[in-house]
Order: C-alpha cells, then structure tokens, then sequence
C-alpha cells in the first residue's frame, strides 16, 4: 500500500515509518524542508515539499496514495503557553488539518484516513473511567482537540480513524526526552502530590495502532490510543526510578510547576484515567501493559547475549536501502573482510585473526584499531546467525562495556532493507555515560554514515 504521512520527522512519525517499513509499505513524506527530512529520515521514500499553515497539500504528493497517517502538530511541551505558543499549537494542527483534508477530498485513490488527537480532549479531574464516548471537557486544551478532530472529519468518501493518545514513552522524544537526565541524577520526583491520573503508551504499541488502523478495514471512528493500565504520577515515577537504579525522593510542588511552566502545568498535574475500550474490544495486543516493563524497554534495560542479567544500553538504529537482493547483501555482509572497505580510515581498522573465512555461528574475529589516535583491540564472537536474514555479533572484548549488533536484512521495493540495531554501554558507568556518552554517540553515528555513504557510493 502507498501511504503519506505527515509529521514524519517528529518522535512518533518516527517508529510510525518504521512500522510501515518492516510491513512492506511504499511510503510517502510531505515536509517544510526536503532537506532537512532526508537526512533525518533513512526509512526509503518519495518527498514532497509542504507548507501546511499557508497551503493545501500538494495534488501530486497524493498521486497513489491509498491511505494518509495524519502526525503533524506542534509539540504542546515545548515551552510555556504564552498565547503566541497557543495560538502555534492550534493553528498547526487545526489548520493543517483542514488544509491537508480539502486536499485528500480532491482525489479519488485515498480510501482511508488516520489522524492523531489527544486524551487532553476529554474532562479532566473526574475521577472516573474515560472511554471513547465520554464527555468533551472545557479548558482550552479540549477546545483544541476538538477543533482538530472536526477538521478530520470533513473528509469524504474514506473510512477516518481519529486516535487519541495520552503521555509517549520512547527513548528518543516525548515526555522521556525531558525525564530521563535529571532521573539517571537522582532528581527525579513525584509531581504535585502525585494522585493524578497518568494515560501512557508505548510508542512502538503506538505505532503499531496507526498501521492497524491503515490496513484493517474494521478500524473506524475515534479510539483512545493508551495502555489498558493507567497509572498514579506516584506511581510512575517510583516505576521509573526503580528501572533505573535511582532515588525518586525530590517532590516538585504544585505551586512550583505552575511558577515554571505557568498554563502549561496542567498537563503535568490534570488528572485523567483513560481506558482504551474499543482497541481492546477490536482484538489489539499491546507489547507493553505494565509500566515498568514499558520502562525497561524505553531505557534499552534488558539481557543481551551471554549477559545474566538485564543491564542499561544505549541504542543506536539505522536502516538503508539497497538495490540487490537479498542473499546477495547478506553475502556481501557476511565477509568479515568487506567490513574493513566501509570503515572510515582514521580508525585504521583492520582484521587480525579470524576463526573462520565467512560469518557463521560461533565464528569470532579479532580486530585492531585506533580511537583518536589510541590502539584498540577488539574481539567479537557471532551469537546468532540466521542465513540470508540475520546476525548478531557481540563484543567479548573491546572498547565499550558492552556491544551487541544486530544486522538484519529483508526483502523491500525490488531490492533490500538492511537494518543495524546497536546496544552498547560505555565504560565507567553513569559517570561515563555522562562525560562519554554523547561523544561517543557521536562517533558511532559518524562511522555508519560513513557506511552509509560507502556502499551507496
């Protein structure tokens, strides 16, 4: 299916293309800068330059198109609500909305229509339940959402999903992005007095709602998109502080929310208990329930390889297309010696001892290397190997503390998807990774653009 979504580059659009991706979907991005999307975005796809606020979408940026993810909108915690950023926030999903729909109602080949709102629609401190036929509230906040979903709905002809969503957990944006410093310091806290309502998914469940919604005809009308288990601020909090080893003992009062951020506060402090009834009537399975081991995915605390117990990583993700075929990728890919040709020279990386000529299971390598200008030795064993789709390499031996590779290939638009999913861990722990941690960050994404640009070069 050919597909456009909007909001691409933001943290949600994110997992949502590579959803979208793995399942085999042609993909469509409109953006305000073309350039600056492609080099955010390495999931392949067509472009095509947008200026929502003051535009309809381009005609020929629908040219195919069978169904539209609708993402586009102001981030609402990006700073406080002055009414300048009021005025932002609703304009740009209010007006993008209607300026992207009069589009969609001029074409005939977009069959389905999934567009994203917020739990922030419905009442607030009732303390009840809240399922998708509960009341709209009356703060500015639900104004806006409904604002935006009536836009949505003025499209024609087309089956419309309206999601609502509550707090995005993810490693790489949302609520998560601002929690994680001050937490991994030991500063993280109960806001207000805690007893608030907190609605919270996923953001890999997230994205695999609005694929559902895209490519199953039963999806239709307004749906809560949040775990089945909401959860007390006090809560939360206490859940994250225990994943990541941390004290959670530092309350920050109401009053000073309100100091900080003025108006904006109440998404910190509002409480709703949201239910998302009808995705659990429709079947859907959420990945992550339980808070805590939604946690432990977000900060990548898991058991890898010959680990015995689950341990905090860093991530590191990119996936690029290639036009030959699979086997022959994975062929390419499984010479150790290929790898010396796609590593950037001022590592000096070469192989020194390898157990066996090609990548097996079992096999291992050992590699010398220079880190600014200091020799390294590195030694890696392949754990797991699946011919023609899959291997892992792990560090046995090394620079990092930990390094554990994933190299994954599948069949994608007449050529190959290779996707590198990396979790390391720097050395000297906390303190490492906060002296270390972005430089090195750093170096990682400069050896695999390097890659990148080797093997298409």
């Amino acid at each position: 299916m050919k597909v456009l979504i909007t909001g691409a580059t933001g943290f949600v659009g994110k997992y949502v293309l590579k959803e979208l991706a793995e399942r085999g979907h042609e993909i469509v991005v409109v953006s305000r800068n073309i350039e600056k999307a492609k080099t955010r975005i390495d999931i392949p796809h067509e472009a095509f330059k947008w200026d929502p606020l003051n535009e309809e979408l381009p005609l020929v940026a629908l040219e195919g198109v069978e169904a539209v993810i609708h993402l586009l909108g102001e981030n609402i915690a990006a700073g406080r609500w002055t009414d300048a950023q009021k005025e932002r926030i609703y304009n740009s999903r209010v007006i993008g909305t209607k300026n992207l729909v009069s589009s969609i109602n001029k074409v005939e080949s977009v069959k389905s229509l999934v567009s994203s709102s917020a739990v922030g629609f419905y009442k607030i401190d009732t303390g009840e339940d809240l399922n998708e036929h509960s009341p709209k509230g009356d703060n500015w906040l639900s104004t806006v959402c409904d604002d935006w979903e009536n836009e949505a709905k003025k499209a024609e002809n087309l089956r419309g999903v309206i999601l609502r969503t509550g707090v995005v957990l993810g490693h790489d944006g949302g609520a998560m992005a601002k929690m994680m410093l001050p937490f991994k310091m030991g500063a993280g806290g109960i806001l207000g007095n805690g007893k608030q309502w907190m609605s919270w998914i996923h953001v890999k469940d997230l994205a695999s709602v609005y694929v559902d919604a895209i490519e199953k005809d039963e999806y239709s009308g307004v749906y809560n998109a949040v775990s089945p288990k909401a959860v007390s601020n006090h809560s939360f909090t206490k859940a994250l502080g225990s994943v990541l080893s941390r004290p959670t003992i530092f309350p920050v009062p109401k009053f000073a929310l309100k100091a900080l951020f003025g108006e904006m506060a109440s998404i910190l402090l509002d409480s709703q208990k949201v239910i998302p009834k009808r995705l659990i009537d429709s079947g859907f399975k959420f990945d992550y329930v339980d808070i805590k081991e939604a946690f432990e995915d977000v900060c990548h605390k898991k058991k890898l390889g010959q680990s015995p117990i689950k341990v905090t990583h860093q991530v590191f993700e990119q996936y690029q297309w290639l036009p030959g075929k699979r086997e022959e990728v994975f062929s390419f890919f499984g010479k150790p010696e290929n790898l010396e040709s796609i590593t950037p020279e001022w590592l000096k990386f070469k192989i020194i001892r390898k157990s066996h000529e090609e990548v097996i299971e079992g096999a291992t390598f050992d590699y010398k290397l220079k880190i600014k200008g200091f020799p390294i030795v590195w030694k890696s064993v392949i754990e797991r190997f699946n011919p023609g789709h899959e291997f892992v390499d792990w560090q046995i031996s090394g620079p990092y503390k930990v390094w554990y590779h994933t190299h994954s290939f599948k069949d994608y638009k007449g050529g190959t998807l290779m996707k590198d999913q990396i979790y390391y861990k720097v050395p000297f722990g906390f303190i490492g990774e906060l002296l270390l941690g972005a430089y090195i960050k750093n170096d990682v994404q400069k050896i695999f653009e390097h890659r990148r640009k080797s093997i298409e070069g």
